[in-house]
Parts: structure tokens; C-alpha cells; sequence
């Protein structure tokens, strides 16, 4: 980008500021509330499935000895 637009480059960091707040924006408030999305929340056969099967896979993830990192000092 700087080098397509040497101009630019004062106003990068300005502009980076302003699309994350911007997209944080948009993530909060284009979806409906929690309270609604709660009440239309119906748990499914599917739903519980997938769930399980991410909770055994984070559990079972967690195999192997991790050493104590300040064991050498």
C-alpha cells in the first residue's frame, strides 16, 4: 500500500484505528440482543452433538508433560 500510494502512509495507522472500531462496532451491534437470542435459543439433537464432540476433542487435546519453564533458573 505505501508504495501504490506514498501519501498514504501519514494517514495508515489512523486508518487501521478506525476500521477495528468500525468492525467492533458493526460485531456489537448488528446482532440482536442477548435476552432475545436467548429466548429464541432451542437446543437440538445436532447442537449437543457438535458440542460434545468440540468439549472431548479440548479435553483430549491436553495430552503430553509440559516442563515447568522456570525449572532451569
Amino acid at each position: 500500500m505505501q508504495m501504490l500510494i506514498p501519501a498514504f502512509t501519514p494517514w495508515k495507522n489512523i486508518l487501521r484505528v478506525v476500521l477495528l472500531y468500525g468492525a467492533g462496532m458493526v460485531a456489537v451491534l448488528w446482532p440482536r440482543n442477548t435476552i432475545r437470542r436467548m429466548e429464541d435459543f432451542r437446543p437440538t439433537l445436532w447442537r449437543g452433538a457438535a458440542l460434545t464432540v468440540l468439549t472431548l476433542w479440548c479435553v483430549l487435546s491436553f495430552t503430553g508433560v509440559t516442563t515447568f519453564i522456570y525449572s532451569n533458573f
